[in-house]
């Protein structure tokens, strides 16, 4: 039988076919091909969960590990990698490229792999079900390059390897035909090594092979070889002795007290909208202008995973259905499953939910989140493997009936002009820093906490682990116990981060955090410059207190395993070996009418017991003189390292506006042996309700062509950056968000030297409403001299936010003295009293 249909294929060779495909394959994500070693194909940061797999799975089995647990994530607790998104089978196409090539041209290859195997074993399908070339290079064509293929591939590399699919239909179909031994093998490896891609790529296989399997019985009962059901179970068992670890490694996830985690809600969120079946993406070069509002406006996860079908394949279906009926059925039927589980627990059409339309997907919304699939949208993977089928099997009829295969080609090229999208998205790799190569190069074993600790910036934390190759605190996944997160969780410097709680303190013993860090063998944060925006107040801790070790225009680093004063923000030496680390001051602002709190850190630094001082004084002095808190104690503990204070100073009424003084005093025997002092502005603002409220900087209001005016700001410098506190109110009664911009100008051109943006995010203001935020603005490649400080307000909501300078009405200047010094005159005298100082390793200025 197999012999009789190679004699009777028409059309281009296997060889031919393959050319194509490599050719279109370069041609339809360009322009990849030549950025394969500086981009990486997708603006979606998910891309580095199959990245790190890649290095993780060679890494493990280097040095005997497990593949599905690890502690380099989520460092020092780590949680197994069941349901994480990587693929041990991409990772071993990878390794050997690996070896002779850079990681990411590796990876790129690859990726350009998946696309050519899913068009070659759907190929291979169709030629078999049909003896027609032509029409399996069609059918080839439609599911390589199809649309949700594409934007899955674009984020999930392992999920769009697909080429599993059609293969395991090709072999069951010859399984049951012919009942071969060899072909029960190949299911069973296929099946197998579908589940070692990913999860959910296994699942897809078994889904599709079985209901595939109902739809030929339906059509053939009573026609297969006897032997059919033996050679099934055969592969059964075989897949199963195939699949052994990774059932134990499954068992042991189910077994965890928190097995709960590995179920997510919210499939009404991620279902298919019924009309993005039929209206090209918006990323479509010449259709997409016509569907891009609706995409924006109306869907929801169509607008990233797209659902696109397409004209002519739809039409294609239609033909074979009525053209071929008895031999489309089984496709059919395999489709519809997949398209109505697609669609959700109920309807969505043109963005607009239907409750009372309950979908099959609702009645067991908890098995399907369970195999991995609380995203119904992903069910469209499948679903385009049989609408390819079909599209072949109307390509074969057609081709049949009017005797001329190459008009086929006619319908290629159509279809590949609804597919395209070129331009392929590419961006560029994270920026590298020579700080990870030095520690790439260092074989000692310790972790790195990558500041900002989230999901989405821990993505990007991970690439940068395959180049420094040590444990990190964060690159945490969805699917992860909250017990994974207590080492975070109990440690007031980090708990912010995950919690995304801006007014969070670093607790009462700051000096304990950084130590318990160190005891768990975490040597450095790695603060990442790009990645931050509205930082929690722990940040303001780390900056003032420890000194940078390494710093370049993508990062900061701080060391935890400080050795020497010179590790440390030491503003003051008292006695031989007592130093005092610079203050650090929050001003709480509790909304709910509560009086203010003023949090004060003290950290006083010793090399060694026995110092001549004993004692401190704390004093704050309010701008008429008086003094408003007083505090005499003991220097803390044995004073061996880093030792801090922490106090709470409830503000005295009535508020005064100013500069308040902080002077700490250090004794011994009582007497004075050295004072030091700093400024506190505070600026009194009033809340809608006309209350007095103290807020910690200057006060400049200054309005916009917008509803919100700045009512103040703050400012700290560092090495190399300058610390921003904006406060906003409110003028009228609205809702919207605003896009802001902070900018260090040049007083003599008015040129922006650095600048960071983001947003007010939006809200129901009320007229007289307060809002603070909190700005980096880093001074990378900004030579020392004298700067101005602009704060920009667009009047424009953030969704229809400008790109480009300024207009001047938008632009508000601060009369602020700030001074940028070189980072070699850290330690010299300071300039005259009441500049802001922030220091920078760019060169300086030519004369």
């Amino acid at each position: 039988m197999a012999e009789e249909r190679k004699a009777t294929q028409i059309g281009p060779s296997s060889w031919i076919s393959l050319a194509i495909y490599l050719i279109l394959a370069v041609l339809m994500t360009w322009p990849l091909a030549r950025q394969l070693g500086t981009h990486v194909p997708t603006p979606d940061s998910d891309i580095f969960n199959v990245y790190w797999g890649n290095w993780w799975v060679r890494h493990a089995l280097g040095n005997g590990l497990n593949p599905y647990e690890t502690t380099y994530l989520v460092y020092p607790i780590g949680f197994d990698l069941f349901s994480f998104a990587f693929s041990p089978f991409l990772a071993l196409l990878w390794i050997p490229l690996s070896w002779v090539l850079p990681p990411l041209v590796a990876y790129n290859l690859v990726f350009l792999a998946t696309i050519v195997l899913s068009c070659v074993a759907m190929d291979q399908l169709v030629r078999y079900l049909t003896s027609n070339a032509w029409a399996a290079l069609v059918a080839g064509v439609t599911f390589g390059f199809a649309p949700s293929l594409v934007a899955e591939r674009a984020s999930h590399l392992n999920l769009a390897a697909l080429f599993w699919i059609p293969w395991a239909a090709l072999l069951l179909t010859r399984l049951m035909r012919e009942a071969r031994v060899r072909d029960a093998i190949l299911l069973a490896l296929t099946v197998g090594l579908a589940f070692y891609t990913r999860l959910h790529v296994g699942v897809l296989v078994v889904m599709f092979s079985g209901v595939y399997f109902v739809g030929l019985t339906l059509v053939n009962r009573g026609q297969w070889e006897k032997r059919v059901f033996g050679r099934l179970l055969l592969a059964g068992l075989l897949c199963l002795l195939l699949l052994s670890p990774l059932l134990v490694v499954a068992w042991r996830a189910l077994q965890q007290p928190e097995a709960g985690a590995l179920l997510r809600g919210g499939a009404e969120h991620y279902q298919t909208d019924v009309l993005a079946y039929i209206l090209p993406p918006q990323q479509h070069p010449l259709f997409g202008s016509l569907t891009a509002t609706t995409y924006e406006q109306r869907f929801k996860v169509n607008t990233q995973y797209w659902a696109y079908v397409g004209i002519v394949p739809l039409l294609l279906v239609l033909y074979a259905t009525i053209s071929r009926p008895r031999k489309a059925l089984p496709w059919l039927l395999t489709g519809l499953v997949f398209l109505v589980l697609a669609l959700g627990p109920i309807l969505r059409f043109n963005g607009n939910l239907y409750p009372a339309i309950r979908l099959p997907f609702s009645l067991a919304p908890g098995f399907f989140s369970a195999i991995g699939f609380n995203w119904p949208n992903r069910f469209n993977l499948a679903m385009m493997a049989a609408v390819s089928v079909l599209v072949g099997l109307a390509c074969a009829h057609i081709s049949g009936r009017l005797q001329k295969p190459w008009l086929l080609g006619i319908v290629l090229l159509l279809i590949l002009g609804e597919y395209v999208v070129v331009p392929q998205r590419t961006i560029l790799a994270p920026p590298h820093s020579a700080f990870y190569d030095q520690v790439a190069a260092d074989e000692g074993v310790y972790a790195i906490v990558d500041l900002p600790l989230t999901r989405h910036d821990g993505e990007i934390h991970r690439y940068y682990q395959t180049i420094h190759q040590k444990p990190i605190v964060g690159g945490w996944d969805h699917r992860v116990p909250d017990s994974t997160y207590a080492f975070i969780d109990a440690n007031p410097l980090l708990a912010s981060w995950r919690l995304n709680d801006l007014a969070s303190t670093p607790g009462p013993e700051p000096d304990k955090a950084l130590a318990e860090l160190a005891e768990a063998n975490v040597r450095y944060f790695a603060i990442h410059k790009h990645q931050l925006d509205n930082v929690p107040e722990s940040m303001r801790f780390l900056l003032r207190t420890l000194k940078p070790v390494y710093q370049d225009r993508n990062i900061l680093v701080l060391s935890i395993e400080n050795r020497s004063a010179q590790e440390y923000n030491v503003v003051d030496q008292f006695g031989r070996n007592l130093g005092l680390v610079r203050p650090t001051i929050f001003l709480h602002l509790p909304w709910d009418g509560r009086p203010p709190l003023l949090s004060l850190y003290t950290c006083w630094l010793s090399d060694s017991q026995g110092d001549q001082v004993d004692g401190y004084g704390l004093t704050l002095t309010a701008p008429d003189g008086s003094r408003v808190y007083e505090e005499m104690g003991p220097l803390p503990r044995s004073l061996q390292g880093l030792d801090c204070e922490f106090l709470i100073l409830e503000w005295p009424q009535p508020f005064q506006d100013g500069e308040y003084d902080l002077t700490v005093t250090a004794f011994a025997q009582e007497a004075p042996v050295g004072t030091y002092t700093m400024s506190l502005p505070i600026q009194i603002l009033e809340t809608r309700r006309g209350t007095p409220f103290p807020a910690m900087g200057f006060g400049l209001p200054a309005t916009f062509d917008s509803p919100m005016e700045l009512q103040g700001y703050n400012l700290e410098g560092g090495d190399g950056f300058v610390w921003t506190d904006l406060f906003w109110r409110s003028m009228v009664k609205h809702q919207a968000s605003y896009p802001v911009s902070v900018h260090l100008l040049d007083p003599e051109t008015g040129q922006s030297v650095s600048q960071v943006d983001g947003v007010i995010p939006e809200h129901e203001w009320k007229r007289g409403d307060l809002y603070a935020d909190r700005w980096i603005l880093w001074l990378d490649d900004v030579p020392p001299g004298r700067y101005s400080l602009g704060i920009a307000l667009d009047g424009s909501p953030a969704s229809e936010q400008r790109v480009g300078e300024p207009s001047p009405e938008n632009l508000a200047v601060l009369d602020v003295p700030l001074l940028v010094l070189p980072a070699s005159s850290h330690d010299s005298a300071a300039p005259e009293e009441g500049w802001i100082i922030a220091y920078t390793t760019a060169a300086p200025a030519t004369p």
